[in-house]
């Protein structure tokens, strides 16, 4: 190192006239950088490889067309030979840029006044590069490039925790969908395309100039502010109040289109991704650069809190702040419309009924943009809109969509999967298309096996919503507007609901008093009971529920429609931390 050092003195002093007194290495993402002292002032000293050389020369000229249009960007220096680049040895140059003072965005206490400096420099800039010939930057294709955001999900799996994985993996497959399609026809021009909060210098609450244009490129000029916007929002408790103090500066200087301000809360999150994803395969691969991941706290924070707000949103009001009419959806006509095609059996959920538009997640949004946590809605698993599983619907549906009266590998890989997380003594799988089905075949089977004719299901249970499955759950035919237990059911006492005073004893007895007198065909009931207030069943009266029905010459059925696929944490399967193995599942 101390023999490159050297180097540099001598190559600054022959080729620039410059007396290094004090050479201080900078962090950089990918690349090394001194930053220079001497009498002749302060610069800094960048090293730059042979084949890199094409995209650093089309740096030099970026930059030497902003300090044209008195653009604060760094100045490079020319050395002795009216050249930008000087040989250090045979495959390293230096590239020596006027060093640019200043406090850096991320140092300044953030303020309105701020943000409005950062939106009105970003303006400015647009304006200004708007005017360079975009072929001198077009060759220029790299992954920092939003327009390139789906050159960096190759490296999603380097991000280690699948929490903040699917979210950058949700953005990903949107702006594949949704931006890439339109993405031609977004005014597109020269731009910086890296203002991050440490690439931009301010003198008080004042943005003054921006350095490393190493990311610039010819893009979406609406990128500009999609990027810019992730570092202004950093730490902010109100994020989306700071993104549109920002914007609404920078769109009074350029006026973007409807559009572009439509699509940034897309372009942002894509930001987000492509930031994740490149620091966590960087950082795989030099895993002592510190630098790389200074600001992935911040993003991960932001990632959750931006995607929370949701995009209705968000747009909404960036919208509006820009000056752009937000159509407001009216509910009641939704519930006029509806009422005109729909029973009135199919009951809304309010009173004052909410209309939903999207969902993602944990969080589902109305038509209004007012972001909803979902505790409720049906079956929760891996809640909306997950990316992974959306693409492999996708996936799927383009492939074949058909019933399964024809050998198919995945049919019976699917199969496989299952009975693999199932007892030994479960052999065969049955695919059809819902609980209600699933619950209905297991009575048919169970009476068509036994000799019995009754069915057993335990107190507040529910099965489906068929005839069958509605006569087999006592949630149904002992509710509001039910006519009651029907011919041929009998329902068990559940100990664990509060009226029965958690008397176990008594429940097994009378469960043996009911089954001699009608013995069963079939006992179907749920480990933790769903619509009873997520109940869980005690494991000992299940497990006397289970042997006293197989006595009797019946079959168990485990309803794990709710409760099945690991959904309560600790096992596969709700009815093996009963400790007890049925005959069925649905």
């Amino acid at each position: 190192m101390e023999k490159i050092l050297s180097q540099v003195s001598t190559v600054l002093f022959k080729h620039y006239g410059i007396e290094a007194e004090e050479k201080i290495g900078m962090a950089g993402y990918e690349s090394s950088n001194l930053k220079v002292k001497s009498p002749q002032g302060n610069w800094v000293v960048k090293f730059v490889q042979k084949e890199e050389l094409p995209s650093f020369y089309i740096q030099n000229k970026v930059l030497l067309y902003a300090k044209s249009e008195q653009l604060s960007f760094s100045v490079p220096l020319v050395n002795n030979k009216d050249e930008y680049f000087t040989p250090l040895n045979d495959s390293t140059y230096i590239w020596v840029l006027g060093f640019v003072s200043g406090t850096f965005y991320a140092e300044v206490p953030p303020s309105r006044k701020l943000r409005e400096s950062m939106g009105k420099f970003i303006g400015r800039s647009l304006n200004v590069l708007s005017g360079m010939d975009g072929k001198v930057v077009s060759s220029q294709h790299h992954r920092w490039d939003l327009n390139n955001t789906h050159f960096s999900q190759e490296y999603i799996h380097a991000i280690a925790q699948p929490y903040y994985r699917k979210y950058a993996l949700y953005y990903f497959e949107e702006f594949k969908a949704r931006v890439m399609p339109i993405q031609h026809q977004l005014p597109r021009q020269v731009i910086h395309g890296d203002l991050n909060d440490w690439n931009v210098l301010c003198a008080g609450d004042e943005v003054t100039a921006a350095i490393d244009i190493g990311d610039t490129c010819y893009s979406a000029r609406i990128n500009e502010l999609a990027v810019a916007l992730v570092y202004v929002m950093f730490n902010q408790k109100d994020v989306l109040k700071a993104a549109k103090e920002t914007a609404v500066a920078a769109h009074a200087e350029c006026e973007f289109e409807r559009t572009e301000i439509e699509l940034l809360y897309l372009l942002v999150g894509s930001r987000m991704a492509v930031s994740m994803a490149n620091a966590a395969h960087s950082q795989q691969m030099n895993p002592e650069n510190d630098y790389i991941s200074v600001s992935q706290n911040g993003i991960k924070e932001l990632m959750i809190k931006w995607t929370s707000l949701g995009e209705i949103h968000v747009s909404n009001q960036l919208l509006e702040a820009c000056g752009f009419e937000v159509k407001q959806v009216a509910v009641k006509e939704l519930v006029h419309a509806r009422e005109k095609a729909i029973p009135k059996a199919m009951r809304l959920q309010f009173t004052e009924p909410i209309a939903m538009k999207r969902a993602l997640f944990q969080y589902m949004y109305d038509v209004h943009g007012n972001a909803y946590l979902d505790a409720y809605n049906n079956i929760p698993h891996v809640g909306h809109q997950h990316p992974y599983v959306v693409a492999k619907a996708k996936e799927q549906l383009s492939t074949l969509n058909t019933n399964t009266r024809y050998p198919q590998e995945l049919l019976n890989s699917y199969a496989e999967r299952v009975l693999n997380y199932l007892p030994e003594e479960l052999e065969h799988f049955f695919p059809v298309n819902s609980g209600s089905a699933a619950s209905d075949l297991c009575v048919r089977l169970a009476k068509n096996a036994s000799e019995n004719k009754t069915v057993y299901c335990l107190q507040h249970g529910y099965h489906g919503n068929t005839s069958t499955g509605i006569s087999i759950s006592n949630y149904k035919h002992d509710g509001k507007g039910g006519s009651g237990t029907p011919n041929g059911v009998q329902v068990l006492m559940l100990p664990e609901d509060p009226s029965n005073g958690d008397h176990i004893d008594t429940a097994i007895a009378k469960a043996k008093e009911q089954m001699e007198k009608a013995p069963p065909a079939l006992f179907i009931g749920e480990s933790i009971v769903g619509c009873g207030g997520q109940l869980p069943v005690h494991p000992r009266y299940l497990q006397a529920i289970y042997k006293m029905v197989r006595e009797y010459g019946g079959y168990v059925a485990a309803d794990e429609v709710q409760t099945g696929f690991a959904r309560t944490g600790t096992h596969f399967w709700s009815f093996e931390s009963a400790e007890v193995c049925p005959d069925m599942v649905v």
